[in-house]
């Protein structure tokens, strides 16, 4: 009976616990390291799940329609490895995306935070975000020796930060939409001026504009509440569905960009170029998960190129990676679920309301510019900035 009593009274604790340091950790060490968000967030789920179930019996509680959607989508990854150009890598890469959605899908099965705890999640939250950004900022002021000693093999550790900093653009607008239900205006205002800047001063080319699209959305659905939800799902379908086009129009004319845009950027046109090309050649299942490293680059098209190396690359835009590897099938159930969740942002109660087709927009934002479909800190950010939504509606209709 003691045993079992302080059991019980472990897990009530952690359940309490665990996601206002899971949290807190994530605007901070996050941000110095984004990587860290897959262990932190995925952690938290563990946690909360083991918690729950040893103090009470409780059981997550699947999100049906976002779990058939994500075994099809791993199905798929699993059985790309059969057409695939590198079938060892897919069926790695297929175990990874595995892993990855049952992480996310725990995260979102957990209960959040009530009432005081919520309200708890907010000061928490900024502190870490000030935190983060006093750690970042010391840092560059230092020439960044604190990521030469994090990573000292990295080519560029300047850019270390760009993936905290992308991050930072989902989860901050539940993070306003929290202080905002709990009445904390002039800190809402804080926390938002600092993502900002935090963007701003960075070198991520990313964050800045997803901010900007994030801010934009947050003010159409404040303005326009009952078209920003068409909007959102008609631009994001229009894009998902065109894009190979659009990007083999751009890819075909990078010459107009030259001394226009960074060395990089030309090198994203040549890698789309070749990309778009193999797309059409496989367009209804692609050429097998993850194997975009792998897809012939023509010797034709090696001769144009000023950047782009015969050992290939990843496409550095997760709807172009669908197109590639897994075809229209991928897209399909891709598009599925983000429509799923536009269709559930469009329902969630007035305060609220506003900062989900935010947190959302940036989160599109991304994915058109960054990372690769397998990243499980990228699929770590999206579970978590959904956990503090759903944090944030249940402390608005408390």
């Amino acid at each position: 009976m003691m045993a079992n009593a302080a059991r019980a009274r472990w897990a009530a604790a952690a359940r309490t616990a665990a996601p206002l340091w899971a949290c807190a950790l994530v605007p901070s060490a996050g941000l110095v390291n984004g990587a860290l968000y897959a262990p932190l967030l995925f952690g938290l789920g563990v946690v909360v799940a083991s918690a729950g179930w040893m103090a009470d019996g409780t059981r997550p509680r699947a999100d049906f329609a976002l779990l058939w959607l994500a075994v099809g989508f791993v199905a798929l990854g699993w059985a790309s490895v059969w057409w695939s150009v590198a079938p060892a890598e897919t069926a790695r890469r297929a175990l990874q995306l595995s892993l990855i959605a049952s992480g996310a899908l725990l995260l979102l099965a957990v209960p959040v935070p009530e009432g005081e705890l919520a309200e708890r999640l907010f000061p928490m939250l900024l502190a870490a975000l000030a935190i983060g950004a006093l750690v970042m900022l010391a840092d560059r002021v230092a020439g960044y020796r604190l990521q030469h000693l994090l990573a000292p093999t990295a080519p560029f550790p300047v850019t270390k930060y760009n993936r905290g900093l992308d991050y930072l653009t989902l989860l901050v607008w539940p993070l306003l939409a929290i202080g905002a239900v709990a009445g904390r205006r002039r800190e809402v205002w804080l926390a938002a001026v600092l993502a900002m800047l935090l963007a701003l001063v960075g070198h991520s080319t990313t964050a800045p504009v997803a901010m900007l699209v994030g801010a934009a959305a947050f003010v159409l659905a404040v303005v326009l509440p009952r078209t920003i939800s068409g909007l959102a799902a008609g631009s994001l379908t229009l894009l998902a569905i065109t894009l190979p086009v659009w990007l083999r129009l751009a890819a075909a004319h990078r010459g107009a960009f030259v001394g226009h845009i960074k060395a990089s950027g030309i090198h994203r046109l040549e890698i789309w170029d070749y990309m778009t090309a193999r797309v059409t050649e496989r367009p209804l299942l692609g050429w097998g998960l993850a194997a975009a490293n792998n897809v012939p680059i023509r010797p034709q098209e090696l001769a144009r190129y000023q950047f782009v190396v015969p050992q290939g690359v990843y496409p550095h835009q997760q709807w172009l990676e669908l197109w590639l590897e897994l075809g229209v099938a991928g897209v399909l159930i891709a598009l599925a679920a983000s429509l799923l969740v536009v269709g559930r942002i469009d329902r969630l109660p007035p305060h609220t309301r506003p900062f989900g087709f935010a947190a959302f927009a940036a989160a599109m934002t991304v994915s058109f510019s960054s990372f690769e479909i397998t990243t499980d800190s990228w699929w770590a950010a999206l579970a978590g900035t959904a956990f503090l939504v759903r944090a944030a509606v249940r402390l608005e209709v408390a």
